[in-house]
This record gives structure tokens, C-alpha cells and sequence, in this order.
């Protein structure tokens, strides 16, 4: 499982983007139950079972994704059987484990099911132990800093002439300019996408640096550029030389991946995809044999 920045201290000798460490989390399907085991940064073990059901779960994994009556969710079980939950604010990470019994008493009303119950008259000391405490520090305008408010606030505020000054901007595709939602009273989800579409092109027209940049593997960089123009991208001309110089402007999880493929001198890679964005990018990047299941109609 993804554990970014699940330990910013860790060692950076070798790598200076090393923000995880050891961390890591297995993830594993079993059923009709999803199995979670790991290590966290502290060198701890970690591992819990959730039934697709709610109800079939046991205690103590069935407080897992429960939220306490303080706002932090609990994550997972730990060895010696205490939960762990954790509250995010801010570029700040609160965790605290304790006994699952207290957790049960700490739940929000609307988590607290009947399977969840716990009665006082098996309370005992235990339950009642402050809980062991630790912030993490997650990367942003917080760190390091003596006034983190100020800087939270600094960093998150718009500002219309610190964002015209910039010479390059990078915009995702779907949910940012097109498929969004949220729109203004009186303002339609398609009137605000032809608006941010005209933002767009706007700093197009003024020779700022646009990219575009998505996670879909799904699209080549040719496909991506057809995509941005057929939604009213003043990306380039349409003409086959421009949407060539074009690609130079997109930025996809296929192209990155054959980028990768090529600079790892991988070998023959067994490619698992089920559209041709990906294949597309391989044979640009000059790797042809390959093992996939489709071919290059997408069959």
C-alpha cells in the first residue's frame, strides 16, 4: 500500500527522497475480507481484518475506520492489541493507541452499533490509561517554522498576483477542467468548465508554460492531446506536426511508465493493460517486445 511520508526522519543517505523508511503495509484480498499487516515507523507490527460485512466484523478489527468522539479515525490493530487512530490537521498527524475498550467508549454515536458496545461494569484500569501519543510532520509551510498558523495560512490563501507572476502551470484533466462539479449558484457545471477552459487558454495566449499532466494510463500522449483539443484546449495547431510538438506538453502515466521501462533496460515486461495508450507509448519509446493482454487493436 502507498505510505508517503509515513516517516520523514527516515535515512536519506542513499536517497534523499526516502520519506518512508521501513513503513509498509500489505494489503491482501482474502474473500469476503480484506487483510491488513505492516510495519509502522517505530519499528512496531501492525495488522487487522475487515469482513466486507460491518457486522461479521470482531473486535478489536471492527473498530477499524470508526471515528472518535475527538475527530480522529482508528487505522489498524497493533501486536500487543491496541488500536491506533489518527487525526490529520493541518501538515500535522496526530496518532494515539489505546485499549480497544476505550476506544469503544470514545466512539461518535454514529459508529457506535451495537456489536461495538461495551458495558462499565468491565471497565477496568486499563481502559483508562492516557493514551500513547506522537505527531508527525507531514512536508508543507509548517515545517520548521516558529509561527505555523500564520505560515498555514500565508500558504493557502490565493493570491492574484503572486499566481499571474508564475511562469509555469500544470493542471490535471478530469474534475479540473472538465467533469467539474461544485458550481456557483445561477452557474452551471458546464458555463464553470467553459470558464476555467478560457482561464486556460488565456495563459496559453500569453506564452506561459502550460502542462497537462493525468494518472490514466488509459491515454497515450497523442490520445491526451486529442482529448484537450476536442474539449477546447488552445494547445496547437490541428495539424499532425503540431499535435506532434504538442505531446512535449502532456504528461501520462503510460508515457512515464515506458520512460521508466526504457531507462531500467526492463527486459521483455509483461504488460497488464486493457486499452492501448500504454502499448502506444512503449513502441514510441522503442520497446517492442513485450508480452500483453491485448494486442495493438486493443483486442
Amino acid at each position: 500500500a502507498d505510505t508517503s511520508y509515513s516517516n520523514m526522519s527516515a535515512l536519506k543517505l542513499f536517497n534523499q527522497a526516502n520519506n518512508r523508511g521501513e513503513v509498509v503495509t500489505n494489503v491482501r484480498l482474502r474473500g469476503d475480507r480484506v487483510q491488513l499487516e505492516g510495519i509502522l515507523r517505530d519499528g512496531s507490527q501492525h495488522r487487522c481484518q475487515l469482513h466486507c460485512d460491518p457486522a461479521q466484523g470482531k473486535m478489536p478489527d471492527a473498530l477499524v475506520g470508526c471515528q472518535l468522539n475527538d475527530g480522529s479515525w482508528v487505522k489498524t490493530v497493533l501486536e500487543d492489541g491496541r488500536v491506533l487512530a489518527a487525526l490529520g490537521k493541518r501538515f500535522q498527524v496526530s496518532v494515539q493507541s489505546m485499549h480497544p475498550g476505550k476506544a469503544c467508549l470514545m466512539l461518535k454515536s454514529v459508529y457506535s452499533a451495537e456489536r461495538l458496545h461495551v458495558s462499565l461494569k468491565n471497565l477496568s484500569a486499563e481502559w483508562l490509561l492516557e493514551s500513547q501519543k506522537d505527531v508527525q510532520l507531514l512536508p508543507g509551510p509548517e515545517s520548521g517554522t516558529e509561527h505555523p498558523n500564520d505560515n498555514w495560512s500565508n500558504a493557502t490563501q490565493f493570491k492574484r498576483q503572486e499566481f499571474d507572476s508564475a511562469e509555469t502551470y500544470i493542471f490535471d484533466g478530469h474534475g479540473t477542467l472538465w467533469g467539474v462539479r461544485g458550481a456557483a449558484q445561477g452557474v452551471t457545471n458546464l458555463d464553470l468548465e467553459q470558464q476555467i477552459i478560457s482561464q486556460v487558454n488565456s495563459l496559453i495566449a500569453a506564452g506561459k508554460q502550460v502542462i497537462f499532466a493525468t494518472n490514466d494510463s488509459n491515454y497515450s500522449r497523442r490520445m491526451y492531446v486529442d482529448r484537450l483539443l476536442k474539449h477546447g484546449i488552445c494547445l496547437c495547431n490541428d495539424d499532425e506536426f503540431s499535435r506532434e510538438q504538442a505531446k512535449q506538453k502532456v504528461v501520462t502515466a503510460a508515457f512515464t511508465c515506458a520512460w521508466f521501462l526504457k531507462k531500467a533496460l526492463i527486459r521483455k515486461p509483461f504488460v497488464i493493460c486493457s486499452h492501448v495508450g500504454l502499448l502506444e507509448e512503449l513502441r514510441e519509446a522503442g520497446i517492442t517486445d513485450y508480452v500483453a493482454t491485448i494486442d495493438n487493436q486493443g483486442q
